[in-house]
């Protein structure tokens, strides 16, 4: 590794670390400087997609596995299979910590991994050290231009013209962005660390003049084995893009020898990734289980995609086009696959498939190297050659940056109390998962941060999320929020009676509710007088005793009578 790229490294550690430090915490409950009722937890951004993470590893700290779905309280198996949660499960236990620290730490420990990877992949496709930089701030930076858009809209005329959409991806999709997925987002850290290791075991398998022995193949077999125990998305377009180049192979006639090579490295793939994502599927058909995937894998389509990787597409098309005659028998052959189907998704058809196209970034990169060094090549001064290196790498930075100083001015926060009504709830608990009864909001905090089951609290992972929203608030576990979600009383029904079902066969063992709640001004003779596990000015916790039980029973009832 040359010394600017062991500078960008130390870059992203030290952020890394000043964000954990002063504005998200670590993961350990950390008080709030500012405000003393509130608190830092280990989250930078995307609190209810982060803390589901936890919650998977909230069950392995509790010895609990395979996992189930912490976020529904509808009866349903435990499929979920993941040697990774497992592990920080594990870990958390052994360190006596949450499972957010292991996370936190597991990321900062894993930057290191992916940029090396990445360093040596650039050697090995044959760039200088300086183009080295240059592809890795392509990388790990994205070259989204969204920030110029904003940068426009804050004057007068852009204003006016409406330049700026408020949610572009390079801005909100930083999972897709290494810069920022390092510090937001541990979980897919680890799959982008593992991703690098296993492309740049495919570049070495691209090399003629390196027998393509059994122990080659095996860290090929190993390393998609990890990837697709780690993330199961990831995995599927590395083997779709090495489909795709071993069918252009075959069209294009190249040469024997490394056909059969790619068929031999295409065999190892599909070894080491098709028995985690055959499970996942037969998972996605069950019970519960069907409802989360129908609704994860595919986010929102029609996005500005080509301005979120705009200077990545710009280059890749140059590398491309530069390397046209000598691609398909070259190492940037997969990467070059790859980044084709990423456009396809992305731009052309729109879609919602984001999931698939983690780690897109890095083909995307390399080929952008390819580019900068068609570019390089006609400029005769040295000096115009280190300045488009130097503007490639900062302009790829730029979206990064701003979504830090978003970060920074918009810290996560959770209330401090709630900490105390979690240990209350797990001081008495006898359960190693205990079911709690309380409004959405609250519930997206309880399993990741307090190892307990809710009703309701996912978009994505609550079945019938909206419906049960809309069916707490008529309850009164909370107030205020969209009045009418559009939910068809059949629904509204079903989900009645089913909770109705579940608080007469004890599947609840707590009420959490806040204080301020107007179910908790309906229970107040129930839940005051010493029969609270814990009352404060926020919550207040009581175990779910008969007479609460019936009295939420009644409330039921009438919200199914007809006219309500």
């Amino acid at each position: 590794m040359n010394k600017p790229t062991f500078v960008i490294l130390l870059a992203l550690l030290l952020t890394n670390v000043l964000f954990h430090e002063l504005v998200s915490g670590w993961g350990p409950y950390t008080p709030d400087a500012a405000n003393a009722e509130s608190a830092a937890y280990g989250v930078t951004y995307n609190a209810m997609d982060c803390l589901s993470y936890a919650a998977w590893a909230q069950q392995s700290r509790a010895g609990v596995f395979p996992f189930s779905n912490l976020y529904t309280a509808s009866e349903h198996q435990a499929l979920f299979v993941s040697p990774f949660f497992l592990a920080v499960g594990r870990l958390a236990l052994f360190f006596s910590t949450t499972p957010l620290a292991v996370l936190n730490v597991l990321g900062l420990l894993l930057i290191p991994v992916f940029i090396l990877a990445l360093a040596s992949l650039c050697r090995e496709i044959g760039f200088d050290g300086r183009l080295t930089t240059a592809v890795v701030c392509l990388a790990v930076g994205g070259g989204g231009v969204s920030w110029l858009s904003l940068l426009l809209q804050s004057t007068p005329a852009g204003g006016a013209l409406r330049l700026a959409s408020s949610y572009p991806p390079d801005l909100v999709y930083h999972d897709l962005y290494p810069a920022t997925a390092f510090t937001v987002y541990p979980f897919h850290t680890a799959a982008l660390a593992l991703l690098a290791l296993l492309a740049l075991l495919l570049a070495r398998a691209e090399d003629a003049a390196r027998p393509f022995r059994a122990r080659a193949a095996l860290f090929i077999v190993l390393a998609s084995l990890c990837l697709s125990g780690t993330r199961p998305y990831e995995p599927l377009m590395v083997l779709a893009a090495y489909v795709l180049l071993v069918a252009a192979s075959f069209a294009r006639a190249v040469p024997r020898p490394l056909f059969r090579r790619r068929l031999a490295v295409l065999a190892c793939l599909a070894g080491g990734i098709l028995p985690f994502s055959l499970y996942s599927l037969w998972v996605s058909a069950q019970p519960v289980w069907r409802d989360f995937a129908d609704i994860s894998a595919s986010l929102l389509g029609d996005k500005d995609w080509a301005s979120a990787f705009l200077l990545l597409w710009l280059l890749a098309a140059l590398g491309a086009a530069a390397a046209r005659g000598r691609l398909l028998a070259g190492k940037c052959a997969f990467f070059a696959s790859w980044s084709l189907l990423v456009f396809v998704l992305l731009v052309l058809l729109h879609s919602g498939l984001t999931k698939l196209c983690g780690g897109c970034t890095l083909p995307l990169a390399l080929l952008a190297g390819l580019g900068l060094r068609e570019v390089l090549a006609r400029l005769r001064r040295r000096g115009a050659r280190a300045a488009v290196l130097v503007l490639a790498s900062l302009l790829a930075l730029c979206s990064p940056a701003v979504a830090y100083s978003r970060f920074a001015r918009r810290p996560e926060r959770v209330p401090a109390e709630l900490f105390q009504a979690l240990d209350a709830i797990r001081a008495d608990a006898t359960h190693a998962l205990p079911t709690v009864f309380t409004d959405p909001m609250t519930g997206m905090y309880v399993p990741g941060l307090g190892a307990c089951r809710v009703c309701c609290g996912h978009w994505s992972m609550t079945n019938d999320f909206l419906v049960k929203f809309e069916l707490l608030r008529r309850l009164g576990l909370f107030q205020g929020g969209p009045q009418e979600l559009g939910s068809e009383p059949a629904a509204l029904a079903a989900c009645g009676a089913e909770l109705e079902a579940q608080l007469e066969s004890g599947t609840f063992q707590y009420l959490l509710l806040k204080t301020d709640a107007p179910l908790a001004r309906e229970l107040a003779d129930l839940l005051g007088g010493g029969h609270a596990l814990f009352s404060g000015r926020t919550y207040v916790v009581a175990a779910m005793s008969p007479e609460i039980g019936a009295r939420l029973a009644k409330l039921l009832d009438a919200l199914a009578a007809p006219g309500k």
